[in-house]
């Protein structure tokens, strides 16, 4: 079911996103990676029932040589949901295969294995980034009803 709605984001940006230029061709830059912390019991958000300080997180992965880089996000509302995660710089990583493990920070005594796959694809004439994987300390990811963000359970 997961791989099914990531297919189906893929199919919608690769439709409806691609930017034409003069030769035919176009380019869909990858979707941003958005994602909410929220507890598998409540369903509240972590970050708004204050149980993570938003100041607190990080996100961050490894180079080729090992040294440790911060991945860029901000907290914003979307589809009317407060405190999503957006990277708009972590897919682009991944598919540069910079790397594709990366690890959030939420405190000293808290931080999980993120691993996401996107992939260049060019077809049809049009370079996409589709999502192939992504998971949470080695379990598939769940996204929303909407299929546009990925729910960290805790």
């Amino acid at each position: 079911m997961k791989k099914v709605a990531i297919l189906i984001i893929s199919v919608l940006i690769t439709t409806f996103g691609c930017i034409k230029d003069n030769a035919g061709d176009c380019y869909q830059p990858p979707v941003p990676f958005r994602m909410q912390i929220l507890d598998k019991s409540t369903e509240e958000n972590l970050i708004s029932n204050g149980t993570y300080d938003a100041d607190s997180i990080l996100i961050y992965g490894y180079d080729s040589l090992d040294v440790k880089k911060g991945v860029p996000f901000y907290f914003t509302t979307f589809n009317n949901e407060p405190n999503v995660i957006i990277s708009q710089d972590l897919p682009v990583i991944s598919s540069e295969n910079i790397t594709k493990t990366f690890y959030i920070y939420y405190d000293q005594y808290d931080t999980d294995t993120l691993y996401v796959n996107v992939e260049q694809t060019f077809e049809n004439n049009c370079t996409y980034f589709p999502y192939i994987e992504v998971k949470i300390n080695g379990v598939d990811m769940e996204l929303d009803n909407q299929g546009y963000t990925f729910l960290l359970w805790k």
